[in-house]
């Protein structure tokens, strides 16, 4: 049997995403640094909506931030705003800051993992 490195060294990763779907606010948590970085990526797309690539990516009509807003009313009630604020991490406030310098190339590769 096989067992990759992160496995080995990191076992509680496995333990991770379980504990985050059964808690509220720790799922909410990650739907909201989700909806940010979506946000932003979205937002670099539509200033770049002349180039050919973006496009036609943007003629797909992937627009997701809509969905995570409607997830986070849910599950945050009428403050969701607030609440995605509080969220929101160090780690993705760095790489909102990677979106905001992307160019469009790099921007239709990011909105492919998304």
């Amino acid at each position: 049997m096989t067992l990759s490195i992160c496995t080995i060294h990191h076992p509680r990763r496995m333990l991770k995403l379980p504990l985050i779907l059964t808690d509220a606010n720790l799922y909410g948590g990650a739907i909201a640094n989700f909806y940010w970085l979506t946000k932003a990526l979205e937002k670099e797309l539509d200033k770049e909506k002349e180039n050919e690539v973006v496009k036609k990516v943007r003629a797909l009509g992937m627009q997701l931030s809509a969905g995570y807003e409607a997830d986070l009313k849910q599950i945050f009630g009428a403050d969701w705003e607030a609440a995605a604020t509080r969220a929101r991490t160090s780690a993705t406030d760095a790489y909102v800051a990677t979106i905001e310098k992307a160019d469009p190339v790099q921007l239709v590769a990011g909105n492919s993992t998304m």
